[in-house]
């Protein structure tokens, strides 16, 4: 993936071989080396682009096949944007929001977040709700996942389900915090919020948007999960990959014979450095905002948590849990926790591979949770606290305590819509079913650890 995806030119530069420019020799480069007509780069987009693979077309049948693998080995296909859907939302795979105009796409930056507490929260809400009774009514569009699937609603209501997301074309008069230039999205947690500003997508979300987006519009029927619901990388790619082979299948019916249609489709699908596989991979750093079950709240912990779930659900005002995975060394454990929660009302707990849980202990009383997890036994222990001043703080957390302990630590706050999981090692560790709501991956790994950890 491209090191600077969000700042993507609209048509890349095509860089193409001096030998593919040559038309007077082109005869004698079609039989002596028709490796070198292929350029590095095309672009299905670009009208001489078109023209090249035309060239290539007239001899491509007399071609063997080991030739023609070596004509596409290094070639790098660029694919325009198709026209997008009649709507002015869209789901993308993952239950990602993107908001259409004009022909554009917008997204929301995954590099700026603001996420709200609780009474910033309930201020928001109640000024939204506010400047729809006026005389002169503000719309608030606000998308809820129901039981039959997610709906646009042209106001928000006074009670929210628990996915719920509301798009604004003007931030700038939001109360407090919540205040941005331009547009945005409110994701509503339980117990906070999350605003995105949005920005012009680059070229490969609009792309996205094109091929596989579902569009949401007023008084439509509910979009099924089973049109978006893409739970990680993998699940992606199989909603992307079709649409695409479609796309790519339109650009070149015209242009060139089935065979070389056929193999540059397969060139944009198939292999792991596909557009198919960029594509996927680049909505991994966009905010989900719905996942399939409509009864989770987003940012909450993967089933194995079930106990941290419960108790999250139950606790009176907003908390958030760090979660050490595999725990062998209950000693160690409890003493990295003892070393980066700084909160005296902090409480623990642990789970052992049989099921069998401890009281809620404080963090000075770990005499029940060795009666649980014996030393030399793997099993989970996660400690429930307030919400830090932000995710990049949590994150902070939970990356100091993986380093202790050398095993998987997770954060949960369903307040921010966020969940994320560091490896033993302190760094982010993957993009699970349940990591897709919150603040992007990669780049609260870039900002603790000054390192640019691109996929």
């Amino acid at each position: 993936m491209d090191q600077n995806i969000w700042m993507l030119p609209a048509t890349p530069e095509i860089h193409v071989s001096p030998a593919a420019s040559q038309e007077n020799d082109f005869a004698h480069l079609a039989w002596n080396d028709p490796v070198a007509l292929m350029p590095d780069c095309i672009d299905l987009g670009d009208p001489a682009s078109l023209a090249t693979l035309r060239r290539i077309d007239a001899v491509w049948p007399a071609l063997l096949d080991e030739t023609r693998r070596n004509c596409l080995r290094n070639l790098r296909v660029t694919i325009p944007a198709p026209c997008l859907p009649n709507a002015d939302f869209a789901l993308l795979p993952g239950g990602i929001v993107v908001v259409l105009d004009a022909g554009a796409v917008f997204c929301c930056d995954p590099l700026e977040a603001t996420t709200l507490s609780a009474v910033e929260t309930k201020r928001l809400h109640g000024a939204l709700i506010a400047a729809q009774r006026t005389p002169t009514p503000t719309f608030t569009p606000t998308l809820l996942h129901t039981q039959d699937g997610v709906i646009l609603r042209t106001s928000i209501p006074d009670i929210l389900s628990r996915q719920a997301v509301t798009v604004l074309a003007d931030a700038s008069r939001l109360p407090g915090r919540a205040a941005c230039a331009g547009r945005a999205l409110i994701q509503w947690c339980a117990g906070g919020a999350t605003v995105w500003p949005l920005v012009l997508a680059p070229s490969c979300i609009a792309l996205a948007a094109g091929v596989a987006g579902v569009p949401i519009s007023l008084d439509a029927s509910p979009v099924a999960r089973l049109f978006w619901n893409a739970p990680n990388a993998d699940a992606r790619f199989q909603m992307l990959a079709p649409g695409l082979g479609e796309h790519v299948t339109d650009l070149l019916a015209a242009e060139v014979c089935d065979d070389l249609r056929l193999a540059i489709t397969a060139l944009c699908i198939d292999s792991d450095s596909s557009p198919a596989s960029q594509l996927a991979e680049a909505m991994a750093l966009l905010p989900a905002c719905f996942s399939a079950d409509p009864s989770v709240r987003p940012g909450e912990p993967p089933d194995a948590w079930v106990v941290g779930t419960m108790l999250m659900r139950h606790a009176g005002p907003p908390c958030v849990m760090l979660g050490i995975e595999g725990a062998s060394d209950v000693e160690a454990a409890v003493h990295a926790l003892r070393d980066v929660v700084d909160d005296p009302d902090a409480v623990m707990f642990g789970v052992a591979p049989s099921g069998r849980c401890s009281p809620l202990l404080t963090l000075v009383n770990d005499v029940p949770l060795r009666d649980v997890l014996a030393d030399g036994v793997v099993g989970r222990i996660g400690v429930l606290i307030a919400p830090p001043h932000g995710p990049l703080e949590l994150y902070k957390m939970i990356s100091r305590v993986a380093r202790q302990v050398g095993a998987p630590v997770i954060a949960s706050a369903p307040c921010w819509g966020y969940c994320h999981r560091v490896a033993p090692n302190g760094v982010e560790a993957g993009n699970a079913a349940w990591f897709g709501t919150g603040v992007g991956l990669d780049e609260i790994d870039a900002l603790v650890n000054d390192v640019a950890h691109w996929g």
